[in-house]
């Protein structure tokens, strides 16, 4: 057995260990540790006798019951407990410390068409071995099939829950986001009435980010005459954010701006006023790059702090590292969309057509790269090559 397969197995052994000290039946863990670099260090080394007989072949057998290539942890530290309490100052998010941070993580696809993978072994795969910082859960709220929040309140919310209490437990923030392709108006109650529940349940959690309105567009639901400017998001946003705040006075919030989140320069005259807000900007990467990035640089510079909460790879991949590039240059925080999808957009980072979930494969994580697209690769590598 060579040196690679040596360490591969030692750090495989170090990941079992840290998921078993992360996952508990509570959601309110106290402040626990992980093993640090320089025991992973000592863990392989250790590893490094030449193997017994018996010991080739319990290797041998593991191998062939092995689902694939094992992913291996690139980090030791719970995201949380490196960064705590977040706050917005100006155009930067700041951690415990009063030290600029860029979170970077990957995004559910909407509830409404997402596989059920998020268990604590599939959260900490991509929060130890692919590098995330953050999971943002999208919450559909209106859909063309009816197949959403509004329609299913309970169940919605009860899987909003499920899986913000795993991502909780293993150390990683998480965005709840409220998912709106249209006016944000048209079921304001029923956010107001969803995010008051999740801030009463959740708002003392350092973890939490609220998303309240990712992508609002296009034109007043009662009355098509006139668009969906920032004006009309402003107005939603004050009463969202009025009742988050009776539960939790200092999580951050993420507000969806004009245009489906890329006219974010209506926002800067009269932006929202109170502590720790943040405005989303999506770019979808159709050729308006740099304009984009010229609005960013404006928002950024009137003291505004930009979170870019949902982009893909569908206009192809040099164009999304160039606004990756961007995002890194500026420390703008960012989340890649999507895992979980069973709609073949070409967005999800993992494949579905060759098998089902319930078999296994996708809900132990460490996915070997067959299991995973070519925007899945790009994903994974561009959070590995920010650690």
């Amino acid at each position: 057995m060579n040196r690679h397969i040596r360490q591969t197995l030692a750090a495989a052994a170090a990941f079992a260990f840290i998921t078993s000290s992360l996952s508990g039946c509570s959601s309110d863990l106290g402040p626990e540790t992980l093993p640090s670099t320089t025991e992973s260090t000592e863990i392989t080394e250790t590893e490094e006798t030449e193997p017994t007989d018996e010991t080739e072949e319990t290797t041998e057998s593991a191998e062939e019951t092995s689902h694939g290539h094992i992913s291996t942890p690139i980090r030791f530290e719970r995201p949380v407990d490196v960064n705590g309490q977040l706050k917005v100052d100006g155009a930067k998010i700041l951690n415990k410390d009063g030290e600029q941070i860029q979170l970077r993580g990957v995004s559910t696809a909407g509830l409404n068409k997402c596989v059920d993978i998020f268990n604590d072994q599939v959260v900490a795969t991509f929060g130890y071995d692919w590098g995330c910082d953050i999971i943002r859960i999208v919450v559909t709220s209106d859909s063309e099939d009816g197949q959403d929040y509004n329609k299913d309140p309970d169940t919605y919310f009860n899987t909003v829950c499920k899986y913000t209490d795993t991502i909780i437990e293993e150390g990683l923030y998480v965005v709840i986001d409220w998912d709106i392709h249209g006016d944000p108006m048209k079921n304001k109650d029923n956010a107001v009435d969803f995010f008051s529940r999740i801030s009463a349940i959740y708002g003392d959690k350092e973890n939490i980010i609220y998303e309240i309105c990712s992508e609002p567009s296009g034109k007043h639901f009662d009355d098509d005459t006139k668009d969906v400017n920032w004006s009309r998001i402003k107005k939603y946003a004050n009463e969202v954010t009025s009742a988050i705040r009776e539960n939790d006075p200092d999580n951050i919030i993420i507000c969806g701006t004009p245009d489906s989140s890329s006219g974010i320069d209506q926002i800067t005259e009269k932006p929202l006023k109170g502590d720790n807000i943040c405005y989303a900007v999506h770019n979808y990467v159709h050729g308006a790059e740099d304009d984009l990035r010229d609005k960013c640089t404006a928002v950024m510079e009137a003291g505004l702090c930009l979170v870019a909460s949902d982009w893909n790879t569908l206009s192809g991949e040099a164009a999304a590292s160039e606004w990756l590039a961007f995002l890194e240059q500026n420390k703008i925080s960012w989340i890649g969309c999507s895992v979980g999808s069973t709609s073949p957009d070409g967005t999800d980072a993992l494949v579905y057509s060759s098998y089902e979930p319930t078999e296994g494969k996708v809900l132990i994580g460490h996915w070997p790269e067959d299991d995973m697209t070519e925007a899945g690769l790009f994903l994974r590598d561009k959070l590995v090559s920010g650690r």
